[in-house]
C-alpha cells in the first residue's frame, strides 16, 4: 500500500489551542518511515511543497512538537510520531526550527559550597511552553555553587530556550534560487523518542523487584506518559533495583531493562506503536543459523 496523505495535529499535552494540517500525497515530495521491533514507529522524513511563502513560514513556525499520523491509500495509519525538525532550504539561505533546542524545565546538579552531598536546584518552568509542546527538561552540571546561584543558573537558562523557534543554519553567497520552488523538509520521531523528554527518579521505595514491576512504575508516571494513550507490560521476574536518583531519562531506563531479557533467555523489547501504545514484551528469539 502507498502513501495517500499526512496529517499533522495537535500532540495531547497541549492544553491551549488546537492544530490539523492535511497534507495530500500531490503536495508531497519525498518520504521515509522507519519501524523497528526495540523502539516501535521509530523515524520518519518528508517534504512537501508549501502553497505560498505564507504557507511555508506557518509550518516552519508552528509545525514542530505536533503529532504526524501517515496515512495509506485505504485510510490505516502506517506511522505516527512527532515533528521534531523543520527546514526551508532556498538553495542561498537554509532556516531550521527543531524542537531539540527547546527545554522548559531546567535543573541544575551541583554540590554545596564548601563539598557535602550533590544536589539539585529548583526547577525553573514556563507555562505556556509546557501546554503547547508538553514537558521538556534538561539538566545542567553546575560543579561547586551556593543554592541561589543554582537556582539563578537555571533561571537564566530557561529564559533563553523555553520555546522553539526558527534559527538561521547556513547561508550560501554563491547559491541560487531553487528553481523547481522550496520544499518544506520535515523529521519526526517516534513517541518512543518524545519519552525522554522528561526524567524518571523514584526514591520513596528501595531494594529489588521484578522487572515488570519497575516497567509499571514507569508507564504508570504521568510525565513520562504524556503523549501516550496506553501501555501493556509482559511479566518479567528478573531482578532489578527499584530506585532511581540520577535522572536519567524514562527510555534509556526501560531498554537498559529490556536487554537484560528473562531467566528463560527470552529477549525483550520496549517502545510506542500504533495508537500510541507503549509495550514491553518478549521479542522475536534469538536465532543461530543452522540451529532449531
Amino acid at each position: 500500500m502507498s502513501l495517500a496523505n499526512i496529517v499533522v495535529v495537535h500532540n495531547p499535552a497541549t492544553l491551549w489551542e488546537r492544530y490539523r494540517r492535511n497534507i495530500p500525497l500531490s503536495d508531497v515530495t519525498d518520504w521515509k518511515m522507519v519501524e523497528r521491533e526495540e523502539g516501535g514507529y521509530y523515524s520518519a522524513t518528508f517534504s512537501f511543497r508549501p502553497k505560498s511563502r505564507e504557507d511555508a513560514l506557518e509550518f516552519l513556525n508552528n509545525g514542530v512538537g505536533r503529532i504526524s499520523e501517515f496515512y495509506n491509500d485505504r485510510g490505516i495509519g502506517d506511522w505516527e510520531g512527532m515533528v521534531k525538525r523543520v527546514s526551508i532550504d532556498t538553495g542561498i539561505v537554509k532556516v531550521t526550527n527543531d524542537l531539540g533546542d527547546m527545554a522548559n524545565a531546567v535543573l541544575v546538579r551541583y554540590t554545596p559550597v564548601g563539598g557535602g552531598t550533590p544536589t539539585r536546584s529548583a526547577v525553573k518552568t514556563h507555562a505556556a511552553s509546557q501546554t503547547r509542546f508538553g514537558k521538556k527538561y534538561f539538566v545542567l552540571s553546575g560543579g561547586e555553587m551556593a543554592a541561589a546561584v543554582a537556582d539563578q543558573r537555571a533561571q537564566l537558562y530557561l529564559d533563553q530556550v523555553f520555546w522553539s523557534s526558527p534559527r538561521l543554519e547556513s547561508v550560501d553567497q554563491a547559491g541560487k534560487f531553487k528553481a523547481e520552488g522550496i520544499t518544506v523538509d520535515v523529521q519526526c520521531i517516534g513517541l518512543s523518542e518524545a519519552m525522554e523528554f522528561v526524567l524518571y527518579n523514584q526514591t520513596a521505595l528501595t531494594g529489588q523487584v521484578d522487572a515488570s514491576i519497575v516497567v509499571a512504575a514507569i508507564f504508570a508516571n504521568a510525565e513520562v506518559m504524556q503523549f501516550i494513550k496506553s501501555f501493556e507490560v509482559a511479566t518479567n521476574v528478573t531482578p532489578v533495583s527499584r530506585e532511581f536518583d540520577n535522572d536519567r531519562r524514562p527510555m534509556e531506563i526501560l531498554k537498559s531493562l529490556a536487554s537484560l531479557g528473562d531467566s528463560n533467555r527470552n529477549p525483550y523489547v520496549v517502545g510506542v506503536e500504533a495508537d500510541r501504545h507503549a509495550y514491553f514484551r518478549q521479542g522475536v528469539p534469538y536465532r543461530i543459523p543452522g540451529q532449531t
